[in-house]
């Protein structure tokens, strides 16, 4: 399901770079620490959230940032498409964690895989404004604080290896292989399967986003997902791997904490200047 958008990236990357973490450095994990599912916002709580930028902080970053390029992308006489998201609705909407596959059945059978609020059709920009587009953007970037952060060239953030580990326990572990298997034979029993990769927690369907074939599937994986609790017992493996790393390494983890408050007030005080 090469379509599918979201965390789903991340947990791609996660399947790559698991294979070659480092595991000389084991933590104990605390198995009193769970993860938190919101089904209203669709987001997954991690111990990492605590130390980086939550979704919220995430979206005034994003603002800031579409003002900073708007203010670069005027001088060349454009402005920048994706900052009128952020003045409608100040970047309220959240894309779905997927981080696991689906969940939430009623939410994927009404919504599907879900859209992000700030999609531009870049396709459909004249050459001069999406080369000021992408100029700018890469000239007026702050930096975001979270467990998705992998600066090319640069060793992996604290959150990120938290993210990885905790990822890795949960498709890798004995525990998280049985919780897979239920899911599985679930999918199969009501005529799906999974995608090939081992550790992979998609459903296996081709065919548009926008499509009944596509939703069908999805629906169907969800409310399996949602049957076996699979979701929130795979966040949990991997939120107590999670903080487990992070008590090891909480001076790197307070630090990330101070710099993503100093890059979300700078943001916040780019938003004031504007309004």
């Amino acid at each position: 399901m090469s379509n599918f958008p979201g965390r789903v990236v991340l947990a791609g990357v996660f399947l790559l770079l698991a294979s070659t973490a480092c595991g000389s450095e084991d933590a104990r994990p605390n198995e009193s620490v769970t993860a938190t599912l919101n089904a209203e916002t669709m987001q997954i709580g991690f111990p990492v959230d605590a130390y980086g930028m939550s979704a919220e902080d995430r979206q005034i970053v994003g603002h800031a940032e579409a003002i900073l390029i708007d203010r670069c992308m005027s001088a060349e006489g454009f402005g920048n498409p994706y900052l009128a998201y952020y003045q409608r609705d100040r970047g309220s909407e959240q894309f779905p964690d997927w981080r696991y596959g689906v969940w939430n059945a009623p939410y994927v059978a009404k919504n599907g895989i879900g859209k992000r609020g700030n999609e531009v059709d870049e396709t459909k920009l004249p050459e001069a404004q999406l080369s000021a587009l992408v100029n700018c953007s890469r000239a007026n970037t702050l930096r975001i604080i979270d467990d998705s952060e992998v600066v090319q060239g640069e060793p992996p953030t604290v959150l990120f290896t938290a993210s990885l580990r905790g990822f890795e326990a949960a498709t890798s572990g004995d525990e998280g292989k049985k919780i897979r298997a239920e899911w599985v034979a679930c999918l199969e029993s009501v005529g799906f399967r999974p995608m090939p990769d081992e550790r992979s927690m998609l459903v296996q369907v081709s065919g548009p986003e926008d499509s009944e074939e596509f939703l069908t599937a999805i629906v169907a994986d969800a409310k399996c997902k949602d049957q076996l609790n699979t979701v929130q017992r795979l966040a949990d493996i991997d939120a107590n791997q999670q903080q487990a790393y992070l008590e090891q390494h909480e001076a790197e983890a307070i630090a990330s904490k101070d710099e993503a408050k100093a890059v979300v007030e700078r943001a916040q005080a780019l938003i004031r200047g504007e309004s």
